[in-house]
């Protein structure tokens, strides 16, 4: 239970920081967005 619990935090805190970054920086949303996909298989 306190791992479910500990990665829920882990998640919340993760959007947290993710939204201060673009609140701070907009353009990390692009740059985030295109890590993902580069870090996705090609299909």
């Amino acid at each position: 239970m306190r791992a479910v619990f500990s990665r829920w935090i882990g998640a919340a805190l993760r959007g947290v920081s993710v939204l201060v970054s673009i609140m701070v920086n907009p353009t990390y949303i692009v740059i985030e967005f295109d890590h993902t996909n580069s870090l996705l298989p090609s299909q």
